[in-house]
């Protein structure tokens, strides 16, 4: 009984949120692979704030009433649907084989396989281990636990608050300032239960890597990344060994965060380079979901915004942002004196920089968290140095810059270089730009190997 309901409550979010992104759309429906990995996303965040709005209603939550209210969002784009017949066929997935060489399709199908076993076994620890890592205990699952407990959302409040206050009616943990999407995954799991289960709550994370291993794959499709080479580049990104962590190890923000933020900058990409609606509100929803997963996502939101300004007015902006960029790490140098307070992190002159360097060194290129990928990150961007700025790429290649620039702020400005010299906080801060590295990688290939180049139109 408890996988019947588990599967339910992964199944039905995913369900509602495939159906609106296959059924919904005029014309073609998105291929299946994009629909099936970014409705789940778009179920959960759909979940979470059915959950939101349920208990600021007033509300006890109902595992029953969301689930009917579940079935009738997902339902009433299948009912508007011209042709359901048409969305139902899976011609794109049997193409996609089909066009390919037997070599390449049985290299395909092993690492397909392989992937498959490796999830098998990620679901086993899942089921198998209860909560573990250390912030999911202590300041995600706090709060999950206190919301089932009480049927609804409480509020968390920092400790010298709390104990003013009615014990009662607010609570405290280390992170009580922190959103409340990951804790209310974990509370649905437990609705669907009827019970607390500090293993069985975590099976969202499970969905989340396989949903992303989907959309990633249809999304490298859209962008006209060959089916082999898709193939290739989702095995990379669903068998990195800190990807698979924060599968088993669930109960963190991290693997939400990395696949809201590389998906909808890949729908954001393929929307400006072929105008396609459907991937623009994709690219907004996920984008605006970013900082209801943990506050950093205010600043992975901001990388948008030089990216579109490349798309605008590529020359101005490649201008503007260099200046700007410039001009902040020497605005820096002061600020850092001040102490000033970003999102908690307070800005120090006290940072170690060869120290900070010598441990991103060993953490991205000697450790086993990330396999070979940051040493296939620079081979690629230098194989295919003329195509950094090739028309479209240029936006991939700018907010990836974006990315490294605010992530060396971080640790070179502020107290966060501590926690980069004691390894506990920097493979969780780069895990975010993981997608959308594998994604940029495999964009550089294809046009490196297979396409003309397409020059920056300079304005």
């Amino acid at each position: 009984m408890d996988a019947i309901l588990l599967l339910l409550s992964v199944a039905l979010p995913w369900a509602a949120g495939t159906a609106w992104l296959r059924f919904l759309p005029k014309g073609a429906p998105l291929p299946w692979a994009t629909a099936i990995g970014y409705g789940h996303f778009i179920g959960i965040l759909a979940l979470t704030l059915l959950m939101r709005a349920t208990s600021l209603a007033g509300f006890k939550w109902n595992f029953w009433a969301l689930a009917a209210a579940l079935a009738a969002f997902g339902l009433l784009p299948a009912w508007r649907c011209a042709n359901r017949r048409a969305a139902l066929a899976m011609p794109d997935i049997r193409a996609d084989w089909a066009g390919l060489a037997r070599w390449k399709a049985a290299v395909a199908a092993i690492l397909l396989a392989l992937v498959s076993v490796r999830y098998a076994g990620l679901l086993l620890e899942i089921l198998w281990r209860p909560l573990f890592a250390w912030d999911a205990w202590m300041q995600w699952a706090t709060k999950a636990r206190v919301w089932f407990e009480l049927g609804h959302m409480a509020p968390f409040v920092p400790v010298g608050e709390w104990i003013a206050a009615d014990p009662a009616k607010v609570f405290t943990d280390p992170a009580p300032t922190y959103p409340a999407t990951v804790p209310l995954l974990q509370v649905w799991s437990a609705l669907a239960l009827g019970r607390w289960d500090d293993a069985l709550m975590n099976v969202p994370w499970f969905a989340c890597g396989v949903a992303m291993g989907f959309a990633f794959h249809g999304q490298a499709r859209a962008w006209g990344v060959s089916a082999f080479l898709a193939a290739v580049g989702t095995y990379l990104l669903m068998t990195v060994p800190f990807v698979n962590i924060h599968v088993a190890l669930a109960g963190y923000a991290e693997l939400h965060m990395a696949a809201l933020y590389g998906l909808a900058a890949m729908a954001f990409f393929l929307w400006a380079r072929d105008g396609d609606a459907r991937q623009g509100w994709l690219a907004l929803v996920l984008a605006l979901a970013l900082p209801l997963v943990k506050k950093p996502g205010i600043f992975w939101l901001a990388s948008f915004v030089p990216a579109w300004l490349v798309i605008l007015r590529p020359r101005a902006a490649a201008i503007g942002l260099g200046v700007a960029a410039a001009a902040g790490v020497g605005a820096l140098f002061f600020l850092r004196e001040t102490g000033l307070r970003v999102f908690n992190y307070a800005l120090t002159a006290d940072v170690d920089t060869a120290e900070v360097t010598k441990a991103l060194a060993q953490n991205l290129f000697q450790m086993g968290n990330w396999n070979l990928l940051f040493w296939l990150v620079p081979a690629a961007a230098f194989a295919a140095w003329r195509r950094l700025l090739d028309g479209p790429i240029a936006a991939i290649t700018t907010m990836v810059a974006f990315g490294a620039y605010f992530l060396a702020v971080v640790f070179y400005f502020s107290i966060a270089g501590e926690w980069v010299s004691d390894f506990s906080t920097v493979n969780r801060a780069v895990f975010h730009m993981v997608p959308l590295l594998v994604f940029w990688m495999l964009v550089l290939a294809e046009r490196r190997f297979h396409g003309p180049p397409e020059p920056l139109r300079l304005r």
